[in-house]
Formats: C-alpha cells, structure tokens, sequence
C-alpha cells in the first residue's frame, strides 16, 4: 500500500486548534465527498464534517471505515484513497469502475482521477499523490 500520510486520521481533528479546524472545516465544505460501501457510492456534500465523523454518524466501524475507497470531488479532479489517505490496487481498480458514475451523479464535464493523497500542512489543500487518467 502506498503510505502518505504522518497523521492519525482517526484522532485528527482532537489536534487542531480553532484556526486550523477553521480552515479544514471551509475545505470540507468545498468538496463534495464520497464513500463507497457495498458497491453503492454515498455522497455528502456542504458538510464540515470528515470522512471519518460521517461514517461514525452512519454507525460504520473503525475497521470497515479504514478498508473502506472513499475520496472527494473538487474542482474537476475526482480523488480515491482509503485509510491514511493512502492507495493499493483496489482503490486504483474501484476508480477505474466507479469514476464515470462519479462524474454523472456530480453532473461534471469533465474530470482528472487520481489516487492517494499527499499529506501536507493543516489547512492547506493537499494535492493527489498519483494521476490515474482524465476522462472528457
């Protein structure tokens, strides 16, 4: 598996501080995220909540939430990741599978597809780790 990441994302927002959780909250609310479970994709959208505070609200397990592909929508780039934000075959193949379902549901144009994603500062945007294609 492809590791990108030096936070917990399990304990992450209990070390932020206001400013930080601030930024990451407005960040939140830009994308549009995504999960996928049991071959459906659930999406939630204008929402400062993560990815993990969603699938706590939806009773989902730590350790389902950890194997889960989930990712997010933004800007015409769709990103797939699991766990730590990091990315093994089987995110690459369900980007391959679900990325054209992504994009119709998200009436987009157009959009990049990546895996992964590289860890930076808080409050940053982190970029995608590895581009997987461009569908137009």
């Amino acid at each position: 598996m492809k590791k990108s990441n030096k936070y917990d994302i399990n304990n992450f927002e209990n070390v932020l501080d206001l400013k930080q959780r601030n930024k990451v909250e407005i960040f939140h609310q830009k994308r549009t995220m995504f999960m996928i479970l049991n071959n459906d994709i659930l999406y939630l959208s204008n929402s400062k909540l993560s990815h993990y505070q969603w699938a706590q609200a939806l009773n989902i397990s730590l350790e389902i939430f950890n194997s889960l592909t989930r990712g997010f929508v933004l800007n015409n780039k769709i990103i797939f990741y699991k766990s730590n934000f990091e990315y093994d075959q089987k995110v690459i193949d369900d980007a391959y599978k679900y990325a054209f379902r992504i994009i119709r549901d998200c009436n987009l144009d157009f959009a990049d597809i990546f895996a992964g994603v590289k860890v930076g500062k808080i409050g940053d945007e982190w970029q995608p780790n590895k581009k997987l294609f461009t569908i137009h």
